[in-house]
């Protein structure tokens, strides 16, 4: 009967960490498929990025093909890392009301929104990118 009470106790406690881990991975996304959806679009698509604070503040430079303004930051610094294609958007959590958007126009008018809270993992490399091209100190020339 002892040995038979230990069984139990034993069943029990995997049996708990199971539940457990299993509803520790739900919360972590990785059954998120979504982040694996991809959209009909990719680099070549791409007229402009830049990022905006939620739920306001100064933008980003836009990152375009070709440059015209001082501001503008050429998109081949971040070619590297613009998905291709593009990943889908994710759900933004219903109390999501503050943090940055990544917004990617499209050359036939569409925009594409990322954030403010969640975005697919490609998409935050290419926000680090895009960071650390616009905060990188520019070169004078000689």
């Amino acid at each position: 009967m002892e040995r038979l009470s230990r069984l139990g106790f034993v069943s029990g406690l995997l049996a708990g960490a199971v539940i457990v881990g299993i509803a520790w991975l739900g919360s972590s996304g990785v059954f998120n498929t979504s982040s694996t959806a991809h959209l009909s679009a990719g680099y070549s698509d791409v007229a402009s990025i830049h990022l905006q604070p939620v739920p306001e503040g100064p933008t980003s430079p836009m990152f375009v093909p070709h440059p015209t303004k001082v501001r503008d930051r050429l998109l081949a610094l971040v070619r590297q890392l613009v998905p291709d294609p593009l990943p889908e958007p994710l759900d933004q959590p219903r109390s999501c009301d503050h943090g940055g958007d990544l917004v990617i126009m499209l050359k036939d008018g569409r925009e594409i929104t990322y954030g403010p809270c969640d975005y697919p993992w490609q998409i935050s490399q290419l926000w680090g990118a895009m960071i650390e091209v616009w905060t990188r100190p520019s070169r004078v020339p000689d």
